[in-house]
């Protein structure tokens, strides 16, 4: 988002309307690769960043928070993400009349599928160089270059894309993502805000934007942002806790105590560290308030 950014909307054709698409940090809508950070990276994508000092913005580290002697992981950045094809490992027929530049894209969607991005991207180009004013090509050939790290050319593979179809928010969240891994968060902030103005919705580019802001210290527009996502996506557990940490720095403690508990009715035991910190909270300084 891309907890985790949340990738990959491999695209056949563009799609120009959509409602009330709802996830974060997906690899697919159907699926969450949400992580806590650990101290040494392995998920590429977790992000660690030190709020106080935005250092380091790529897509393989945890956005980290230091809370007094706490350090705690908050998720971070996320890509778009929708349904992808099931993965197979014969191309398309040379003979099945299907035009050139449709078997590029259906072929580079199934490389991109099965991970194998670079030849993924060889694909797309060849789908763009048939079709030039296709904004799905350009798109997956951002995708397709993102996830193989080639930030600067996805960068310029989603501008494309945009300048041919404006309006389809998951550009602009994916391009925001993209313009973070390129150190430049203004222009993502941009880039996000865009996306959530054309899809008010979704809760992606709300959730980014809000990490901008936890990345700057900016707890009151951090928790004012992930209050939308949460409100388009009340039941995903990383916003409610990202959202339990903007609102405590920003001196709300009783919201903050809320969304702690929901937090921790939310996560089914499948974060761990982000549990255990909220029930430090919960049982400590929360205790001690009456809460």
């Amino acid at each position: 988002m891309r907890g985790l950014l949340r990738r990959p909307p491999f695209l056949s054709t563009m799609i120009v309307i959509r409602t009330g698409r709802c996830g974060i940090l997906h690899t697919s809508r159907g699926g969450i690769l949400q992580h806590p950070c650990h101290s040494s990276c392995q998920n590429l994508q977790d992000r660690r960043v030190c709020a106080a000092n935005m250092t380091s913005m790529t897509d393989h580290h945890a956005l980290l928070l230091v809370l007094g002697t706490f350090a705690i992981a908050v998720w971070p950045f996320r890509r778009a993400a929708r349904e992808e094809p099931e993965p197979v490992e014969e191309g398309p027929g040379e003979e099945s009349g299907t035009p050139p530049e449709i078997d590029h894209m259906d072929w580079g969607i199934r490389l991109g599928t099965i991970g194998r991005y670079e030849r993924a991207a060889e694909r797309f180009e060849q789908a763009v160089q048939a079709d030039a004013e296709d904004p799905a090509a350009h798109f997956n050939l951002g995708l397709a270059l993102d996830l193989a790290g080639d930030h600067v050319h996805a960068r310029d593979a989603y501008v494309r894309s945009a300048d041919i179809y404006p309006d389809f928010s998951d550009t602009h969240t994916n391009l925001g993502v993209a313009l973070i891994d390129l150190g430049d968060p203004d222009a993502a902030l941009l880039s996000f805000s865009r996306a959530s103005g054309l899809d008010p919705a979704d809760p992606l580019p709300h959730f980014n934007i809000a990490c901008i802001h936890l990345a700057a210290s900016r707890w009151t527009e951090a928790a004012d942002a992930l209050q939308a996502a949460a409100q388009a996506d009340p039941k995903d557990a990383p916003t409610r806790f990202n959202l339990a940490i903007a609102l405590r720095c920003a001196g709300r403690s009783k919201e903050a105590e809320s969304e702690l508990r929901d937090f921790v009715a939310l996560e089914r035991g499948r974060y761990p560290r982000q549990r255990e910190y909220a029930q430090r909270l919960l049982n400590t300084e929360y205790a001690d308030q009456g809460g």
